[in-house]
């Protein structure tokens, strides 16, 4: 790496490992502390757990009687139980007036402080937990003594300590290698570069240099010298076309020799350029680069960040590591568990023996024993043995063979021990206490005590009680659930099984890991009967510190900070120590420009090295640009006149054809210039040396001989379109009259056909009826009719005609004709409909048909008889606001075919009622999305809308039809017709 960069690369190395010392160091204070915080807060709770096991032996012995000091072999027990928990340190016992009796291992400087102490609690002092419980003979009882538990942890979170300086170190030396391999393929290696290809120009010779994909200030010196250099080739090709254009220009041969001679290099040159010199886009190869600055600034960012990441990773591997080596002392949490439940077993048995021996000295139940008749014993007795059982205990009374003899409790079957119990009781001691499992396999605890009649019998007294009252006292123990798997692995209660299935999981055997969103340590251990037999597994959990502490939350806010704060230096600070690299390429981006309207002062590039290298292309290249500039002004008077002449000519065509010319006009002006591209290059014969002077003058005479032949072409062109046009004109012209007079018929028919509609009902007797019709097309083919028949019956119809426009329209009036004519001498609807069907069927060439719902109405009492020819069934509006469907008679529609009958059916209007018809046109209207209407829709518009006005219903109907359309096409006639009947006045 060149040595003017390595005092760059020194700097930010010391950046970098500042902001990295900055984030290890406050990462490691913060798993430190947590880390040590977590263990205490482990220790404390084992620390309650196992006090709460030495704590209920202690309680069971002062429940005797016997005062705290006068307790014997408490100091050998003490150190037992020490030994077999390493987390232990010390224990001490105090009597009621907190005067310690007993310290085992307790340093002199902590008893003196436990000195007089009568409160409970818990402190820490240096790295020791001292624990204080009080220890009460019995509930509600004020405490005898007190106890004293003293612990810590041997386990030192140094190993966060350890892995934050490896980490610092390793990240250190990572981004000092990447940012010196980063330097110097980035900076160093293009700048190298660089200044070779510009020492070769000097020589005389254009060396082939690609631009760099990357887009920093260094690289974009590399591909401003790759512009530049292309440039020069294409300034060299111009001077060489030039002096070609001066040489066919003099006819003296010591001009032409002096031409040749100043050409020579210049041709030698064209020769000896890469063939990689090609025509490139100069706007995409001008495009800005990205600063340097830009890309570190993001380097450095994604560093912090995956830091920070590493960081948080660090700090749970070194909280899970603290964990673990507690983890490895918490064993003794097993004890603990055994500690607490051989308590609460000592507690059930001091109050079923007292329950027992409370029956036994009952003298009802002693008269009743004395007479040993299993039928008196299972009447008598068990009804004694009722009234003397407490809540949820069983007092049983059974042989040894298993028969129950009495019991508290009813069936017998759910009361006999199994024989496991009994076998032991017959084998050894009289009395024992403990969980066993009753003939129907559930768990009890109790007492089990036998005795030898006065006739020399040996019997059983038991008294028992659920398991779970057992466990549910321990839970409360330890503060901690608890749960009980039997010897299949199964849950023996509900809400243990979460417990169990964890446990399962684990291969049966303790854990540490989350349950239910908790990190929780769960111990085991094994429950047995007072025979030695297994009978299940014990389990708890005890609750690990895992959720996010407001310490841990300051301290990633203030990783976030720092992160932020040196991204901030980054931007800040790395683009002042790359400002001569930007200032460079910026001037050499100037220097490539097209013309040198800047000139590049000395002293911007000397900093690089480049500034003689400039200096000497300059010379060269102002020759280049006075040549340019005489072609360039030459080209321009050509391009005025061309313009000029070919505009005129633009000026009379069309659009098309002026865009067409003015293209070859721009083609011939681009022709004309020395910037233009050349065509390709023309075939070299073998032997042959091909003089590239030729090129442009054969490209700028093809380009215009092409310009003018496609004038010629777009003339011709002009007047064979505009004689299409015009006759294209005149034949619009006849369609448009055509179609100006076929609208206005189509205006009159459709007057016409409202106008045959009947006028606007007058209510009469009761009756009110409004209809309105809205046609797709200009004319329509539904109608609707209605006319009275008698002095008390009126005729309603309502019909659609198939199809739309002209023919349904004609066929709807002649439906309609003929309706009105076979109403008045029609017995009946079904009558009518049979007659207007052989009418409309017989010269039906165009086979076409009409759905008709067609009603008489006795305005007396409200009686419809209607029939339907294969219309949409009408609604029943009730006055009380249910809106029914009429019944359908499933009756073919009209003009199918003659010969059809059709069924008569009737319904009542009570006064209030209305009879809704419609046509499908309301129900088969479509919205944008192409959802249908609906049936349904209907009917719930119609319970809501139905207490409108019988005026204002319809229309409102058809309103709303309009707007689930949203302005869509209409695809169908709609026709809506209201009868609403009132009654006789």
């Amino acid at each position: 790496m060149d040595a003017k960069l390595l005092p760059l690369w020194r700097k930010w190395v010391i950046v970098m490992a500042l902001c990295i010392a900055a984030m290890t160091l406050a990462t490691s204070w913060h798993a430190f502390r947590e880390s040590d915080q977590g263990a205490a807060r482990e220790l404390r709770q084992t620390t309650a757990i196992i006090g709460a096991g030495i704590q209920d032996q202690l309680e069971q012995a002062l429940s005797y009687g016997i005062p705290a000091p006068e307790l014997v072999g408490t100091e050998p027990w003490l150190a037992e139980t020490m030994q077999s928990n390493p987390v232990i340190k010390g224990l001490a016992l105090s009597d009621a007036n907190g005067v310690l009796i007993q310290a085992h291992r307790v340093p002199q400087a902590i008893q003196d402080l436990l000195a007089q102490r009568r409160t409970g609690g818990s402190e820490r002092i240096g790295d020791f937990h001292l624990m204080t419980l009080p220890m009460r003979p019995g509930p509600d009882k004020p405490p005898g003594g007190w106890l004293h538990v003293l612990a810590s942890s041997d386990a030192k979170p140094t190993r966060p300590l350890v892995l934050s300086l490896l980490a610092f170190i390793a990240v250190t030396c990572l981004m000092a290698v990447f940012l010196r391999q980063f330097l110097k393929h980035h900076v160093d290696r293009p700048l190298r570069r660089a200044r070779e290809a510009l020492n070769e120009l000097a020589r005389g010779r254009i060396t082939g240099l690609a631009p760099s994909v990357h887009r920093n200030p260094a690289t974009a010196v590399l591909t401003a010298l790759a512009m530049r250099l292309r440039e020069i080739f294409e300034a060299n090709k111009q001077v060489l076309f030039k002096t070609a254009e001066v040489r066919a220009a003099h006819f003296d041969p010591k001009i032409l020799q002096d031409i040749d001679t100043l050409a020579a290099p210049l041709i030698e040159r064209h020769r000896q350029a890469p063939s990689r010199l090609r025509a490139q886009d100069s706007a995409s190869a001008r495009r800005k680069a990205l600063p340097l600055a830009s890309h570190l600034f993001w380097a450095g960012v994604v560093a912090l960040i995956g830091l920070g990441l590493g960081a948080y990773a660090l700090f749970h591997a070194s909280q899970d590591s603290a964990l673990r080596s507690l983890r490895s002392q918490l064993q003794s949490s097993s004890n603990a568990l055994n500690q607490a439940w051989q308590g609460t077993l000592e507690q059930d048995r001091a109050q079923l023996e007292r329950v027992l021996q409370t029956t036994l000295s009952n003298s009802d139940v002693q008269a009743h024993l004395a007479k040993v008749d299993p039928e008196y014993l299972e009447d008598v007795l068990s009804q004694t043995l009722s009234a003397l059982a407490p809540s949820q205990t069983w007092l049983v009374l059974a042989r040894l063979d298993g028969r129950v003899l009495a019991s508290s409790t009813r069936p017998f079957s759910d009361a006999r021990p199994n024989r496991v119990l009994l076998n032991y009781l017959r084998d050894g001691p009289t009395e024992v206490a403990g969980v066993w499992q009753n003939q129907r396999s559930a768990y009890r605890s109790g007492v089990a005590r036998s005795i030898v009649t006065v006739r020399g019998e040996r019997l059983v007294w038991l008294a028992t009680r659920p398991l779970k009252i057992s466990l549910d006292a321990l839970a409360g123990r330890l503060d901690a659930p608890v749960a009980l798997a039997d010897l299949r692995g199964q849950a023996v209660f509900e809400d243990g099984e979460p417990l169990v299935q964890a446990w399962r999981a684990n291969g049966r055997q303790g854990f540490s890991g989350k349950l239910e969103g908790q990190d929780v340590l769960l111990s085991s251990a094994l429950m047995k009967s007072p025979g030695g037999h297994p009978l299940g597994t014990l389990m708890m959990t005890t609750t690990q510190s895992g959720s996010m502490t407001k310490g841990q939350l300051g301290l990633g806010l203030l990783a976030t900070a720092l992160i932020v704060a040196g991204s901030l230096v980054l931007l800040l600070y790395v683009p002042g120590l790359l400002a001569p690299v930007a200032e460079s390429a910026e001037k050499l981006a100037t220097l490539a420009a097209p013309t040198k309207a800047n000139a590049v002062t000395a002293g911007g590039l000397n900093d690089l090295g480049l500034q003689r290298s400039v200096d000497l292309i300059e010379e060269q290249i102002d020759a280049f640009n006075t040549l340019r500039r005489s072609r360039d002004r030459q080209g321009q008077r050509q391009a005025r006149f061309i313009r000029q002449q070919m505009l005129q000519l633009a000026s009379r065509l069309d659009d098309e054809a002026r865009t067409g010319i003015l293209a070859d006009l721009e083609r011939i002006e681009l022709a004309g210039t020395s910037g233009a591209p050349a065509h390709a290059e023309t075939q070299q014969q073998p032997g042959q040396e091909q003089d590239v002077r030729l090129e442009k003058i054969v490209d700028e005479v093809g380009i215009l001989a092409l310009g003018f032949q496609n004038l010629v072409s777009r003339v011709g062109d002009q007047y064979q379109q505009l004689d299409r046009l015009v006759t294209e004109l005149r034949e619009a012209l006849r369609v448009k009259t055509q179609f100006i007079a076929i609208q206005q018929e189509l205006e009159v028919a459709r007057k016409m056909q409202l106008s045959i509609l009947p006028r606007p009902f007058q209510s009469r007797d009761g009756l009110e009826l409004e209809a309105t019709m809205l046609p797709a097309k200009e004319i329509g083919g539904d109608f609707y009719d209605f006319f009275a028949l008698d002095a008390h019956h009126v005729a309603m119809a309502v019909a659609d005609v198939s199809g739309k426009g002209v023919p349904a329209a004609l066929f709807m009036a002649v439906s309609r004709t003929l309706l009105r004519a076979v109403a008045q001498f029609s017995e009946s609807p079904a009558k009518c409909l049979a007659r207007l069907n052989d009418l409309l069927a017989s010269d039906n060439d165009q086979m076409m048909f009409v759905t008709l719902f067609y009603a008489v109405l006795d305005t007396r009492d409200g009686r419809v008889v209607y029939a339907n020819a294969g219309h949409n069934p009408p609604y029943l509006l009730r006055s009380g606001g249910a809106v029914d469907i009429v019944p359908s008679s499933g009756d073919m529609a009209l003009a199918v075919m003659d010969g059809l009958a059709y069924a008569d059916r009737t319904l009542v209007l009570a006064p209030g009622d209305g009879l809704f018809m419609f046509t499908d046109g309301v129900t088969e209207a479509f919205d944008p999305a192409r959802a249908m209407f609906g049936e349904t829709r209907l009917e719930g518009l119609l319970a809501d809308l139905q207490g409108l006005p019988t005026t204002e219903l319809p229309n409102r109907i058809i309103a709303e039809v309009k707007t689930f359309e949203a302005g869509g096409p209409q695809t169908d006639d709609i026709t809506c017709l209201l009868a609403r009947y009132r009654g006789q006045a």
